[in-house]
């Protein structure tokens, strides 16, 4: 059985080392660790300068029969990393 003393003991301890490992170099460590390449600063972005591109529709590859619904679009869709410059011009290219 807990008593009301060790409730407050865990609880207590409990709180302390929460708020050690909130500000300590701990979280630093494990959680913020620096992106490859290193980042931007956002205030410096200009923002709404560049039109964003809406994409062309998708061509479908054919069409499968579904013994549930019928003929049903079929598409095949590929992934590829490529650079494409997304920032306002003079800005480097974003990896996609």
């Amino acid at each position: 059985m807990v008593t009301r003393r060790d409730f407050f003991k865990l609880t207590g301890a409990g709180i302390l080392t929460l708020y050690t490992a909130s500000h300590g170099k701990f979280l630093q460590d494990v959680f913020a660790q620096p992106i490859p390449g290193g980042t931007l600063d956002p205030l410096v972005v200009p923002k709404f300068q560049t039109p964003l591109l809406i994409p062309p529709v998708m061509p479908k590859a054919g069409t499968i029969n579904s013994p549930i619904s019928g003929a049903v679009d079929y598409y095949e869709i590929s992934m590829r990393q490529f650079a494409e410059q997304i920032l306002p011009a003079g800005l480097p290219a974003t990896t996609v």
